[in-house]
């Protein structure tokens, strides 16, 4: 009896040996969890939510980590990295929800901000012809119509990058333009202020 019990025991020891060495390795999880990252990077989500992107990246590095950690062990047990796999491939669904929102977001910024610079540079156009034209004036009018002129081009590359999609590029841009147009427009103010006095 004591026998049998011993060889039930051995038999139990050698097929959970059997079964848990053999865990399979999961495989299917590893390509979601890719796919999902590099269809990430397709929405610019590096670009647009990059912190948690790069969390998210970060994660999938560590489970894959584990992953070989498990298979090189004589017992393998991919329970562990499994789990950390599939919580990167359902956490990628909810940052390509929130990269969207913030791409709608920089796109509105963009766009609202391109009104704006245009307006500024509207005005400064309008300034520049009231300015004083002496003979020092001549020359400072025609740097500051030359700068106009490029931020008139700067507008224009930014509207091409947002009818492109590069909302991000967009708002940089405007950005740039906007703050030299509201240097030269500070100026023009200034020097028209002068010549009232």
């Amino acid at each position: 009896m004591k026998r049998n019990f011993i060889f039930a025991l051995l038999a139990t020891v050698i097929a959970a040996f059997t079964l848990t060495s053999c865990g399979k390795m999961p495989q299917a999880e590893i390509d979601a969890a890719k796919a999902a990252i590099e269809n990430l990077k397709a929405i610019q989500a590096d670009i647009y939510v990059a912190g948690e992107f790069t969390a998210l990246q970060d994660s999938l590095n560590a489970a894959l980590e584990n992953v070989e950690i498990a298979n090189s062990k004589l017992l393998k047990n991919f329970d562990a990295p499994k789990a950390q796999l599939e919580a990167v491939i359902a956490n990628s669904a909810t940052l390509a929800e929130k990269t969207v929102t913030a791409k709608d977001q920089v796109k509105m910024e963009a766009e609202t901000a391109l009104v704006a610079a245009q307006a500024l540079l509207d005005e400064n156009k309008k300034l520049v012809e009231k300015a004083p034209k002496g003979k020092e004036g001549k020359a400072a009018i025609d740097a500051i119509k030359a700068e106009l002129a490029a931020m008139e081009t700067a507008l224009a590359e930014t509207t091409s990058l947002l009818e492109a999609g590069n909302f991000m590029g967009a708002k940089d841009k405007v950005t740039a333009a906007t703050s030299k147009l509201t240097s030269v427009n500070e100026e023009l103010k200034a020097v028209t202020a002068k010549v009232r006095r």
